[in-house]
């Protein structure tokens, strides 16, 4: 499908079709396929907080115009002959977009080893922060149980640290074989010194290398589109990104502490069905060990 198609998709608001046009000529490059997962998601989670009535009055059109606006961009990163090939198959022909079939986690590769996840955040004592990383660390682990104990992923975070263990060791370790990253992102991450210095640089610079995904979860109201961090080199760089330029799971001005309840348990579900559909699909090519 052309991209004039596409953005008139996008201009219809027919955002589904848009991005599943998107993600089918995304084949070969991975990080719009999963950038365009995640809009999915998204978009899936907005239309059943709509159809429930739970979208705050005024909120709706916004949310629709930034996950428009993300879709625009992403179908920008799209090389230009993907976009301007003639038609090979009659549902191509007929104006529709042939999106790669879904692939059940029944189906997994079961023979290939797990994605290596690490998930960076700045403690905060639950006691004092009750909405804090560290509580929403714990729900996440919740909703990918179930990815784990199907084999197809294994989240990390400096809780699996054990008494004895190197902990600067332990987390490099975790940081250099991680496939994807979540970061949880609040006013207390973006303070962390050792996320600065030591996290990111290595994380961003993976990302950079086509090495791993990176998942952004916003936790709260914090300077996410002013913050800008350096790689590999936290000082000298020479790579440089905003946090915000990031696609994040879920929109900036909805984070998890400012939403109710059932909305922040469907965001968490949206990343546990992100990070399966990323696993599944990343899993038909990793090594195995």
């Amino acid at each position: 499908m052309d991209a004039e198609r596409i953005r008139t998709l996008i201009a219809e608001g027919r955002l589904k079709e848009a991005l599943d046009a998107i993600g089918a000529e995304a084949t070969r490059d991975q990080d719009v396929l999963d950038d365009a997962t995640l809009l999915q998601s998204r978009r899936a989670l907005l239309e059943r907080e709509t159809a429930q009535g739970v979208v705050p009055e005024g909120s709706l059109a916004a949310r629709q115009a930034q996950i428009a606006k993300a879709t625009l961009a992403l179908l920008a990163r799209l090389p230009r002959e993907a976009t301007s090939r003639a038609p090979t198959s009659a549902s191509e022909r007929e104006g529709r977009a042939t999106a790669p079939a879904a692939t059940s986690s029944s189906h997994a590769p079961r023979h290939r080893r797990p994605l290596r996840g690490f998930v960076s955040y700045a403690h905060a004592r639950v006691e004092d922060h009750p909405r804090g990383a560290s509580a929403w660390l714990a729900e996440l682990l919740v909703h990918v149980a179930p990815l784990v104990r199907e084999g197809l992923i294994a989240a990390w975070s400096d809780q699996d640290i054990h008494k004895g263990d190197r902990w600067d060791e332990a987390i490099r370790q975790s940081l250099e074989q991680a496939d994807f990253a979540v970061l949880l992102v609040d006013a207390r991450f973006l303070a962390s010194a050792y996320v600065y210095e030591h996290e990111l640089p290595v994380l961003l610079e993976r990302r950079r290398l086509g090495m791993l995904r990176v998942f952004p979860m916003v936790l709260e109201t914090c300077d996410l589109n002013g913050t800008t961090y350096r790689f590999p080199d936290p000082n000298d760089g020479p790579h440089e990104i905003r946090l915000g330029d990031l696609q994040a799971v879920n929109a900036l001005d909805r984070p998890l502490d400012a939403v109710p309840r059932a909305e922040a348990n469907r965001v968490l579900a949206s990343v546990a069905s992100a990070l399966r559909e990323f696993a599944i699909r990343a899993g038909r090519d990793l090594p195995r060990g």
